[in-house]
This record gives C-alpha cells, structure tokens and sequence, in this order.
C-alpha cells in the first residue's frame, strides 16, 4: 500500500466501495472499545490467536486511519503495537507466532510511519531487533533449532514465516540495511521450500483451509516485494500459483469446502490474498467471482483486501469461470452435476466422521 492507494479508496464515491468502507470503520470502531492485547496462550500452547487478531488490528486501524484521518484509529493501533513491542519474546517456541506477529508490526510501522514520533520509531526499531530479526537470524544461521527447522518446513509454517521476515526487512531497511538484507535474501531462498507443493494444478496437500491461508500470507510477502523492489525474483512464477485461486473456488461448493489431509468442511474458505494473486495473474473472472459469490467480509483484514481490490465493476462484471479440468476428465459429460457429487462427497465425508466418533465411544 502507498498514499495513492489509499487516496483512490478515501475518495472513491460509488455505491460498493462506500458500503466496504463504512463496514471497515465499523470493525475498526470494535476494535477502539477492545482491551489492548496483552502477551497470553490462550490455549496453553500458542500466541497464535493474539498474532491473528494483532494484525487484524493493525490492518484495520492504520488502514482506517490512513482513509479518515481520525486520531482515535492512530492512537488505538500505537497502543496495540506499543503492548506487542513490550512483550519479553514473540513465543519462537511456535515459531508461527513470531511470523504473525512480524507482519501485523511491519504493515504498522510502514503505513503509519509518517504519524509516528521519533521515539515511537526507535521503540518499533529496537523491538523488531530484538523480537523478531535476532530469531530470524538465528533459524538462517543454524543457532536457533526452533527457528531454522520453520525456514525449512514446506507446509504451512513456511509462508506465514518468510511474509513476516520480508516485510519486515522492506520496512526497516532504511535503518538497518546489513541485517535486513541478508533476511530478505534467506527469506527468498526458504521460501522455495513450500513453493513446489501448488505444482502442476494450484492445489494444496493441507486442505482447503490451509490453502487458503497459504494465498494470504504469500500474497502479502509478494505484493510487498512487488511494491517496494519491482519484483518477487520469480516467487510468483512458481508452476502452480497461478491456479492456486481457482482451486479455492474448485473445491468448494454452496454447502461447504471439500475436507482432505488436515482441512475442514467450513463454508466458504477463502483467501484476502486470493484477491491480489488473481488481479496480479490477469484473472478478472476470478475477482469477479469473489466479490460476487460471498458476503464474508467480516474482519478487518477482509475488507481491508476489499477495498484493495475491488471496485464497483468487480460487484457487477460478468462471470465466466474455466470449468475444473479434473471435474470434467472424471463426470464427463455430467460436469454440470459437479456440485451435487461434492455435496454428496460432503455428506459421505460427514456420515464417516460421525461413524468414527460412535465407534471410539462404544
């Protein structure tokens, strides 16, 4: 995002765009009555639900901000990362943690930098040194076993990693270039490791749900590259990733996704990063069809994407969608029953699991 971006959306009058935005500035309201984030594993475990919902804030909030105006947006979003910088550790012991984190600070710092005081940037600056490139730097360097094991996952740890470390890096790279160069350049190299998985046809051996989430976090460490250096080196050109959204809208039908490996049969599965991929791949159908087929846009992030993407010829555009090469070798000529045969693969999917529980009880 840079001040065009958010001029084009604050001075954006049609009907679509005017509805995204109050719905945004009411999330954003939500958010100006919530207690600030405080450090807690809400499971025990992970501070993964605060990782998710700090980002969510500092999309929110600063976009907000950034289209109104409005002190309280500003003043609410520094709260949130002025608690997030003040944590002892970003939990690297599930390292996902410190990937969530890291783009929620990077996204913050960067689109409020022109708000913040000089000491607000030197509290930022000294925190993501000390919380986030030190971990980094010891998974790159084989000093942190915890670390370096998640810079070469190729499931769904990986992404949600090298998006945090490479918008970080292109955040403060003015201020501590040595470092932040030679994390973004790992960061290329690791993200290789996850990037054959969408090979040949965009899909995702996680599921669905992890497919989805996957387009998020890649999305943002493109189109940070894209935006800030011109290029992501070819990240993007991996062989797949320009199905990958297709296969989203493939594998779902009006009941729900389809569940395999560790995905669930949630409604709606869907990536804001979808959003970005299939605008910057030349898919208009693709967009289209997001804007058109679902009302989800209920966190902040989503509209956040939205707004981004979207515009009023999105919300009216004809579709016309390529129908699924593997539908089509499989039901041949009764292709056009495809979403019935998911929804029965839905139900058999459920009817199975409800076996299974019975049986564990008995």
């Amino acid at each position: 995002m840079n001040q065009e971006d958010f001029d084009r959306v604050k001075n954006a009058s049609d009907t679509y765009t005017k509805s995204m935005k109050k719905r945004l500035l009411e999330v954003a309201e939500t958010y100006l009555k919530a207690d600030t984030l405080i450090y807690e594993l809400r499971d025990g475990v992970r501070l993964w639900f605060v990782s998710c919902d700090f980002m969510d804030r500092v999309m929110t909030l600063a976009f907000a901000y950034n289209i109104t105006g409005d002190s309280r947006y500003l003043n609410k979003c520094i709260a949130e990362m002025d608690s997030i910088a003040s944590f002892e550790t970003w939990h690297p012991e599930h390292n996902l943690d410190v990937g969530g984190l890291a783009v929620g600070f990077g996204l913050g710092y960067d689109w409020l930098y022109n708000s913040l005081t000089a000491e607000q940037i030197v509290r930022y600056e000294r925190a993501v040194y000390d919380l986030c490139y030190k971990e980094y730097y010891g998974g790159f360097t084989g000093t942190s076993s915890l670390m370096e094991a998640a810079m070469k996952k190729t499931g769904n740890h990986n992404p949600v990693m090298n998006s945090g470390v490479t918008i970080c890096a292109l955040a403060f790279m003015d201020v501590m270039p040595e470092i932040s160069a030679y994390l973004l350049s790992n960061s290329l190299l690791s993200a290789e490791f996850a990037l054959p998985n969408f090979w040949p046809d965009g899909s995702w051996f996680e599921g669905v749900g992890y497919g989805a989430m996957n387009l998020e976090y890649m999305s943002l460490q493109f189109s940070a590259l894209h935006s800030v250096l011109g290029t992501s080196y070819g990240l993007d050109a991996s062989e797949g990733m320009d199905k990958a959204t297709q296969f989203l809208i493939n594998m779902q039908c009006p009941t729900g996704a389809f569940a395999f490996y560790d995905g669930g049969s949630v409604a709606t599965q869907w990536a804001p990063g979808a959003l970005w991929l299939s605008e910057h791949f030349g898919y208009p159908d693709v967009t289209a069809h997001w804007a058109q087929s679902y009302n989800y846009w209920g966190t902040g992030r989503d509209l956040v994407a939205a707004l981004m993407h979207f515009d009023h010829h999105s919300a009216t555009a004809s579709i016309n969608l390529e129908k699924d090469p593997y539908q089509m070798e499989l039901l041949g000529d009764k292709f056009e029953d495809a979403i019935g045969a998911e929804i029965k693969l839905l139900i058999d999917n459920a009817y199975y699991q409800a076996q299974k529980i019975i049986s564990e009880q008995m």
